[in-house]
């Protein structure tokens, strides 16, 4: 779990870290076909030249209630004014008798933008809805805001109608995934949940060498006979044999991990246990592979030349990559890596899980004086399509237009929308890139096969753990090279490591953690 959360939040630092200040990167939008090649500009009042003040709000909607959401200083620095001025429009239009104003913070800068909040609260300063921020890999701040008495609870609000209606806009997992304690504060706001590790295979490779792909494929292993005839066939110099992607090579196993190393998985009854993954069969074959695929020169591992190894995969010089992804990313045969796409045949290795998000959530603020509006108002972003489009793509016409069913950008590239940094609900936005035309669609049934980790939220007791859990975790760090295809003799290595886990007591722990984690298991009924 630490590990999943690490490279969360170590993915969405490097992403926001460049992405702050004048830096800010044009929003790239794309969406739903509605009939036309391309649309018209929408008739428009008088354009703002600056972000909303205090007056604005006055004269433009005097005599409404005026709401505050603190939200990343991405969805607001550098926007265009008239986005959220559209936006508070089509609110009343829809209803509301408020309006809200997005006050943009660095919610990367953990200790100043965590005392800043507060701060907030401690002196009574308006905020009504909020960005839980960024975290640390010690420091959570979904649990930290509710230990607190920073958020709302929202759990009365979903015996209501509207409360009900956004209850049942997402997944449950969404809502478990971000609760703490039981108890609902927020939701997990991405539109997958959970992605799946893929072996993909370049098309354009596969065709030039004459190379069939097998009709299926379950493990890494299977894989060995194609890039055989990719061996016979081209130099590896310049092409990519086989390469994994940022993940950690324990993924493919599909399980997950305790801090410890000790692995997680389902037993056949469905229920959570925990084991020695040195002695599970399709660990050690995966192992095996890696370490053979290492050793014959398919599996490029050289870490000094991996900036070199991925500017020959960007230019399509690879014949098998190893990655993540979902529907975001991989749609119609075509995976989009960013900055550029390839045609591909895809086989599923392993499936992620839902894990706890424990950090970037937006929530109803404790001490806001107009929750039952704030709650309404997060209802309405969630599930109305208008509002969600209008406050991450901008505005029609002039941000976007629509052609074949997704978005191309507008001829105002002046100012920015808020794109991936709004609180909108991204899975009712038009498609981008390569995602589908009917992505609400997908993305909802693809959370829903999707599973919760099976140690999701549970904490451990060290102080009734007999054993050292300390000298296992060092154990296994210290073969930890059987994961990556770097130990030659994997076989003698993993004797080894199972001798030096029995002395250090593993079969004692395990009994003692599955204890613990059938009555946490059970508490849940």
């Amino acid at each position: 779990m630490k590990k999943g959360l690490f490279l969360t939040v170590l993915a969405c630092f490097l992403i926001l870290s460049a992405c702050q200040e004048d830096k800010l990167p044009e929003t790239e939008v794309e969406h739903v076909d509605d009939g036309e090649d391309s649309q018209e500009p929408d008739e428009t009042t008088e354009t703002l030249t600056g972000p909303l003040t205090a007056s604005d709000y006055d004269e433009l909607w005097p005599d409404t209630t005026k709401l505050v959401w603190i939200v990343s200083e991405g969805a607001t620095s550098g926007v265009d004014p008239e986005i959220f001025k559209q936006f508070n429009d089509l609110l009343i239009e829809k209803g509301a008798n408020f309006v809200v104003e997005f006050i943009g913070k660095d919610t990367l800068d953990v200790e100043n933008y965590q005392k800043e909040i507060r701060e907030m609260k401690a002196t009574g300063e308006q905020v009504d809805l909020l960005d839980t921020g960024f975290g640390t890999e010690t420091f959570y701040t979904n649990i930290a805001a509710v230990e607190d008495d920073l958020l709302e609870p929202l759990d009365s609000y979903f015996q209501t109608d509207d409360g009900e209606k956004l209850f049942n806009q997402f997944d449950e997992k969404a809502w478990e995934s971000a609760s703490v304690e039981g108890s609902h504060y927020g939701l997990n706001p991405y539109p997958i949940l959970s992605n799946s590790i893929y072996l993909f295979f370049n098309q354009k490779m596969a065709d030039t060498y004459d190379i069939k792909l097998p009709d299926e494929l379950e493990h890494l292993g299977q894989a060995e006979d194609v890039l055989k005839l990719l061996s016979a066939n081209k130099d590896q110099d310049e092409v990519v044999p086989l390469y994994i992607g940022h993940l950690d090579y324990k993924e493919l196993s599909g399980y997950d991990f305790l801090e410890n190393g000790i692995a997680a998985g389902y037993n056949d009854n469905g229920n959570p246990y925990v084991f020695n993954p040195f002695e599970q069969s399709n660990v050690t074959n995966l192992m095996e592979t890696l370490a053979h695929y290492a050793q014959q020169g398919y599996l490029l591992k050289d870490e000094e030349d991996e900036e070199e190894v991925e500017e020959m995969i960007s230019q399509g010089n690879f014949f098998a990559y190893v990655s993540q992804a979902s529907p975001m990313s991989y749609s119609s045969d075509v995976l989009d890596m960013g900055s550029y796409s390839f045609e591909v045949v895809g086989y599923k290795l392993a499936d992620d899980f839902v894990t706890k998000r424990l950090n970037w959530i937006n929530a109803i603020a404790s001490w806001s004086e107009h929750k039952d509006e704030a709650f309404q108002l997060f209802t309405l972003l969630n599930t109305d399509h208008e509002l969600s489009n209008l406050l991450y793509h901008g505005i029609k016409g002039k941000h976007y237009t629509l052609v074949d069913g997704k978005i191309a950008p507008g001829d105002d590239d002046s100012q920015r929308t808020p794109g991936y940094y709004s609180p909108a609900n991204e899975m009712l936005t038009y498609p981008v890139g390569h995602e589908p035309l009917n992505k609400e669609e997908v993305y909802k049934e693809w959370n829903k096969n999707s599973r919760m980790s099976p140690i999701a939220g549970f904490e451990l007791d060290d102080s009734e753990i007999s054993i050292d859990l300390e000298a296992i975790k060092s154990i296994y760090e210290k073969y930890d090279s059987l994961w990556t295809g770097d130990e030659l003799d994997v076989e003698n290595q993993l004797v080894k490591a199972n001798e030096e886990l029995q002395e250090a007591g593993i079969d004692q722990a395990l009994d003692e953690i599955n204890q613990q984690l059938k009555n946490w298991w059970d508490s849940k009924d």
